[in-house]
């Protein structure tokens, strides 16, 4: 009997192992990507769905990735199948010769028959007839993006944030007790995000922009606020850092500004008011040097693992 319990204890030892192997070293792709071996392969959104080949590059590094370089056949069909009838892809062309957008040799390619001498210099899928071949684009054509990114290992967020599944991001709206007038500056809010490793939030397309703005209602909902919108309404600030009179700005977390949801360009930073949506939309309401504001959002990547459902790899998948 003893013999029997240390054989299961045994046992139990070796499944707690291999199930905490498992959580380590499974992978999966945010958002409803693609997942074939460690690579992740969606097509871009950033408010819309057709793209410049210079804007798709920033969307994708923007997940961690890039626009798809194929190395063999089978990533080509992956990535030719979920860009749809024509998408864009990492290859362009340098001083005549063809190569991978970040300037290495092509190690894999498919023209379609005489088309790579066509003049242009940006290359794209045109798979209307199912074949995956490519195509030389006007490099400022808009169309779909193609993006790859490395799968990610499973984690989640730490207590108190919220999770967005389609960003990969945690974000933190912590619920303030302020009436009209703020009580914190841009740049005392972005120390308070530093000093949980994050950033004031960076946006980067309209479902983003209402995800924060939904968690900023439930922010308001848990604090003590005044509900109207006023100039000196309570607003929660955003990672907008500009410049007073110019219409360049970026975001404090470094990332490149793709959209600017407001209608007042120029303004020093921004901030959003879930009391003000009804009458304004989910915008980006201006302020300037000096201005206070009633809360903030932090955004930071996950950290902390966690176990979900395994993931679905779909290398053995018919394309």
């Amino acid at each position: 009997m003893r013999q029997r319990i240390c054989t299961l204890k045994a046992m139990l030892h070796l499944l707690a192992i291999f199930s905490l192997t498992w959580v380590t070293t499974a992978n999966y792709c945010p958002g409803g990507a693609y997942l074939y071996q460690d690579q992740c392969y969606i097509q871009a959104y950033s408010g819309k769905s057709s793209f410049d080949h210079q804007l798709g590059q920033p969307i994708c590094e923007l997940m961690g990735g890039r626009l798809a370089q194929p190395g063999n056949a089978l990533e080509n069909q992956i990535a030719a199948n979920i860009g749809g009838p024509r998408a864009h892809l990492g290859v362009r062309r340098f001083n005549g010769t063809w190569r991978y957008a970040d300037g290495t040799t092509l190690t894999y390619q498919k023209w379609a028959n005489g088309t790579a001498d066509d003049g242009k210099n940006c290359a794209a899928y045109s798979s209307g007839g199912g074949d995956s071949s490519w195509y030389p684009v006007d490099c400022m054509e808009q169309i779909p993006s193609i993006c790859t990114f490395p799968s990610r290992t499973l984690f989640e967020c730490p207590a108190g944030w919220s999770y967005n599944r389609f960003t990969d991001f945690c974000y933190y709206a912590p619920p303030s007790d302020f009436s009209v007038i703020g009580t914190i500056t841009m740049e005392d809010a972005e120390l308070r995000c530093q000093r949980m490793n994050a950033n004031l939030v960076s946006i980067h397309s309209e479902a983003e922009n209402d995800f924060v703005f939904d968690l900023v209602g439930l922010a308001f909902q848990r604090g003590n606020y005044l509900d109207s919108c006023v100039s000196e309404g309570p607003r929660y600030v955003i990672g907008y850092n500009g410049t007073e009179g110019e219409p360049e700005a970026q975001w404090t977390d470094g990332s490149p500004m793709i959209v600017k949801l407001t209608r007042v360009l120029g303004a020093h930073s921004y901030g959003i008011s879930y009391a003000c949506k009804a009458d304004h939309g989910s915008v980006w309401l201006p302020s300037y040097q000096g201005d206070m504001f009633g809360g903030y959002i932090c955004k930071i990547k996950p950290t902390a693992p966690f176990h979900p459902k395994p993931a679905v790899n779909h290398e053995k998948r018919t394309i």
